[in-house]
């Protein structure tokens, strides 16, 4: 099973992708579009986000599209 992880921090957002709890890839990413593309590349079958500086609307809604 795939998952994608999204980190919101102060400074950067980062993902990481878990296979089968195998971590296969890891980034940064500058906006929640960057994030759909990665989403749409990787097809995670859930999706985890947590954040320490805003709301995760934006970014949670962008994966939903996709996950």
């Amino acid at each position: 099973m795939r998952i994608l992880t999204v980190d919101i921090g102060n400074t950067a957002s980062k993902y990481g992708c878990f296979e089968n709890d195998v971590l296969r890839e890891t980034a940064v990413v500058q906006t929640a579009g960057q994030l759909l593309h990665i989403a749409e590349r990787l097809q995670p079958k859930h999706a985890i986000v947590s954040s320490v500086v805003e709301p995760t609307t934006a970014w949670a809604t962008e994966l939903r599209r996709v996950v």
